[in-house]
C-alpha cells in the first residue's frame, strides 16, 4: 500500500514537473541568448543562431553576412543538464531507445525549442533559425528573396533552406513559386536552416508537451506531417552544413542528400 502510494506521488511530481517544464527550461537558460545588432535584414522579425564555443567565429562571420539583427544562443550542453531534466524531457534512459541514447541529442531539441519559445513569448511574426556549421552556396541575395516568397505564401508555415532524407523525386515536390517547391507531407531532417511562421511557433509550443521521443529534426518533421503544417524547400540548397570540414558534435554523417527541383513544373494554379 505504502510503495503504491508513493509510486503515485512519484508519478504526480513527475507529470507536474513535465508540465511546467517550457517556462521551467526556458527561465533556467535565457541568459544564454546574446543580442547582436548589426545593419541590413535578412527580412524577418527575429534570427537565431545556436553555436557551439569552438564555431561562435565561424557562426557570427555567417550570420554578419546575412545581416540583420539575430540573437545568438550558446548551446544547452549535456553538463548543463540533471538526470531528472533526461527523465521528464526524453527517452534517452529508457531501455530499447538506443536512438535517443546520445545526451546531445536532447540538449540540440532543448536549444531549438528556446529558440521557438523566445519567438512565442516576443510574438514575432518570422523567425530563421541557424546551426553553427552553416554555409551559403548559392549566395545571400538568393535567400533573402526566398525567404520573402516564403512569407508571400499564406499556406506554408515552415521553409527547409537546408535539408536532407527527402525523397528527390518530382513527384514529390510542386514547384508553387520561383524559388520554392512544396514538400508538405513529406518526411524531412536536418534543421540547420530553418524559417518559420507566428502560426506554426504558435502551434508547435502550445499543442505538445516538452518531451522528446527522437531526434529534433524527426520531431519537427513528424509535427508538421500530423498537423498538417504547410512545408515549402528551396528548388536547390540555400544553407547547407560544413559537416566534412568541421565534423559532427552529435556523431552524424558526413553525407547529406539534398535534392535540385529546378526543372520542377509550376502547379497551374499559381500561373
Amino acid at each position: 500500500m505504502i510503495i503504491t502510494i508513493l509510486m503515485i506521488a512519484f508519478l504526480l511530481l513527475l507529470f507536474a514537473r513535465m508540465h511546467n517544464n517550457k517556462k521551467n527550461v526556458y527561465n533556467r537558460f535565457k541568459n544564454r541568448f546574446k543580442y547582436v545588432k548589426q545593419p541590413d535584414t535578412l527580412g524577418v522579425d527575429m534570427s537565431y543562431c545556436i553555436v557551439m564555443p569552438d564555431r561562435v567565429d565561424h557562426a557570427t562571420q555567417k550570420m554578419k553576412e546575412l545581416g540583420g539583427n539575430y540573437k545568438l544562443l550558446s548551446a544547452i550542453r549535456p553538463d548543463l543538464l540533471s538526470y531528472t531534466d533526461y527523465l521528464t524531457m526524453s527517452h534517452t534512459y529508457f531501455p530499447g531507445f538506443q536512438s535517443f541514447n546520445k545526451k546531445s541529442k536532447l540538449c540540440v531539441a532543448l536549444s531549438f525549442f528556446m529558440c521557438f519559445y523566445d519567438a512565442y513569448l516576443n510574438g514575432y511574426d518570422s523567425i530563421c533559425v541557424f546551426e553553427d556549421d552553416i554555409d551559403f552556396p548559392q549566395g545571400v541575395p538568393i535567400i533573402k528573396e526566398s525567404i520573402q516568397e516564403f512569407k508571400e505564401l499564406p499556406e506554408f508555415s515552415v521553409f527547409f533552406m537546408g535539408y536532407c532524407h527527402l525523397p528527390c523525386n518530382e513527384e514529390g515536390a510542386k514547384r508553387v513559386s520561383h524559388s520554392l517547391a512544396d514538400v508538405t507531407g513529406n518526411k524531412i531532417a536536418c534543421n540547420h536552416g530553418l524559417c518559420m511562421k507566428k502560426y506554426f511557433i504558435k502551434k508547435y509550443i502550445e499543442s505538445r508537451p516538452l518531451f522528446y521521443f527522437t531526434h529534433n529534426d524527426v520531431s519537427l518533421t513528424y509535427f508538421c506531417i500530423t498537423s498538417g503544417i504547410g512545408v515549402v524547400v528551396p528548388i536547390r540548397e540555400l544553407v547547407k552544413q560544413r559537416r566534412e570540414e568541421m565534423g559532427s558534435n552529435n556523431g552524424n554523417s558526413a553525407e547529406i542528400t539534398t535534392c535540385d527541383f529546378t526543372n520542377t513544373e509550376f502547379e497551374d494554379s499559381f500561373f
